[in-house]
């Protein structure tokens, strides 16, 4: 019988063939330039440096008066007011002894000022201001440069572009960004007996329904996802439908189902025919034991899931999602969030294989969060998937599970 791999050999074979894909296929050639409004969640293909500094000068924070801070601590009383700064549009004389310019939030401070009077601080009369202001208040004056300077590295390749970054970018006067392109992953299902949600049904076929969750994550973690659609119990044909969908263009293909031992499990003997090597099949994972792993000869990937819906989204979401993200430029990206929290059930002790059980996470009265197993974890049951937050992890043969004891959950969403 052969040996199954563990959950960590899975995933350092997998994490070893999407990086040396990469480093072959992608990372040289297969780059894009995007929009700045187009890049969220795209992944850095270059060193982002600054093209000015932020703020370029020294500007207001406040609505108030330019001052030099000399003239305060030579307690002057009266200052003449000789022009104003809206943002935009600087002053262009100097502040000089005795004088202020009214200014603006976000305006260049004045010439010859160094320090802004708040409004509050100032009572005007015509031309004419007096100020009740301390010297040693904040001078209320945001300096050339204190978010970051000219030519400042403030993005580094391989880093993900979030919304917030978004911002940084474009104050850094970026309107374009070189990227990786997103990896082009193809999804086909196997079976005679699946049709489409929408169909005419009857009681000898099954609605097509992981597909679509893995379809939907798969796009969620950055992939350009193409359906191929369902292949036919026959291995010649199966082997044509592929050939029609050019399967040798994607990056990585995922067939749901057909991964058993069974004389209708045609999928990897098809993807043999056509030039793939298995590198690994069957993981000490529940559910997914039937998961596998191949490359074709390009080095391209194709990972095989369960047919059993839930079978599939938990390896999808174990193993695709780091797979994923790797090809699409980041670089040692394994696993989802992963946190230690209070459960809050028992839970029996665990068998040879390690478990993943889908749970949902609650907010209890002291603050923080509890994780509470789905009753039924069956693999064919995509409800309690549907209402998960997180999966949490049993080790192989760990032992019962108190109420309240702390368990390792992977956090899917919150």
């Amino acid at each position: 019988m052969k040996k199954l791999l563990s959950v960590h050999e899975a995933l350092e074979a997998l994490s070893l063939g999407a990086q040396d894909y990469f480093k072959s296929s992608l990372a040289d050639d297969k780059k894009e330039i995007v929009p700045l409004f187009a890049a969220r969640n795209r992944v850095l293909a270059v060193d982002v440096r600054a093209e000015r500094a932020q703020p370029p000068h020294d500007l207001s924070a406040m609505d108030g008066y330019g001052v030099r801070t000399q003239d305060l601590l030579d307690n002057i009383k009266s200052f003449k007011i000789i022009g104003e700064a809206p943002a935009g549009a600087p002053f262009e004389g100097t502040v000089k002894t005795g004088e202020c310019v009214r200014i603006f939030t976000g305006a260049h401070l004045p010439r010859g000022a160094d320090r802004v009077v708040v409004q509050e601080e100032a009572q005007r009369d015509g031309d004419q201001v007096i100020f009740d202001a301390n010297p040693q208040d904040q001078d209320c004056v945001r300096r050339a440069g204190i978010d970051f300077s000219t030519d400042q590295l403030i993005a580094r390749k391989g880093e993900a572009v979030t919304p917030e970054k978004c911002a940084l970018l474009a104050a850094a006067n970026k309107s374009e960004l070189l990227v990786y392109r997103r990896p082009k992953v193809g999804v086909v299902a196997i079976g005679d007996e699946l049709v489409e949600p929408g169909n005419k049904l009857d009681t000898d076929r099954i609605v097509n329904s992981a597909t679509y969750g893995v379809f939907a994550n798969l796009q969620e973690w950055g992939a350009d996802v193409h359906y191929l659609g369902i292949l036919p119990d026959e291995m010649d044909q199966a082997a044509n439908h592929l050939k029609q969908k050019n399967i040798e263009d994607f990056d990585l293909i995922v067939p749901i189902g057909g991964a058993s031992v069974g004389d209708r499990d045609i999928t990897k003997p098809t993807l043999r025919s056509l030039g793939a090597t298995i590198n690994f099949e069957g993981v000490a994972v529940k559910p997914g034991k039937p998961i596998w792993f191949a490359t074709f000869p390009d080095q391209s990937l194709i990972l095989g899931l369960p047919g059993n819906p839930a079978s599939a989204l938990v390896c999808l979401h174990l193993f695709g999602r780091s797979v994923v993200r790797q090809l699409g430029g980041r670089s040692g990206d394994r696993s989802h969030h992963q946190q230690m929290i209070i459960l809050d059930n028992e839970l029996p002790a665990n068998g040879p294989r390690e478990c993943y059980l889908r749970a949902e996470l609650v907010a209890h009265q002291e603050g923080g969060l509890t994780v509470k197993t789905a009753t039924r974890q069956d693999s064919s049951l995509l409800r309690p998937f549907a209402k998960a937050h997180g999966l949490v992890q049993r080790m192989p043969n760990a032992p019962k599970a108190e109420k309240g004891d702390r368990v390792k959950v992977l956090v899917l969403r919150l």
